[in-house]
């Protein structure tokens, strides 16, 4: 029978292994993205590279761009 000791740490190591499984696919989508414009050179939000892993171009430039066309 396992004590509170195993218990424990079989729910720390479920608790970091999760962790880390939510952590791992947002920072290398976030890593694809360019932290600046290449048309403007003016920093890309966090919250947009998120959203649009890879985006080379803030908002306002990808408007431009697209002439206004969302993707999706």
């Amino acid at each position: 029978m396992a004590d509170a000791a195993d218990i424990a740490g079989d729910y720390t190591e479920r608790w970091l292994d999760d962790a880390l499984a939510a952590a791992v696919p947002k920072a290398a989508s976030v890593a694809l993205s360019r932290f600046f414009c290449i048309d403007c050179d003016d920093p890309i939000p966090l919250g947009r590279r998120e959203a649009v892993p890879g985006c080379v171009r803030c908002t306002d430039c990808e408007e431009v761009v697209t002439g206004g066309l969302r993707r999706g």
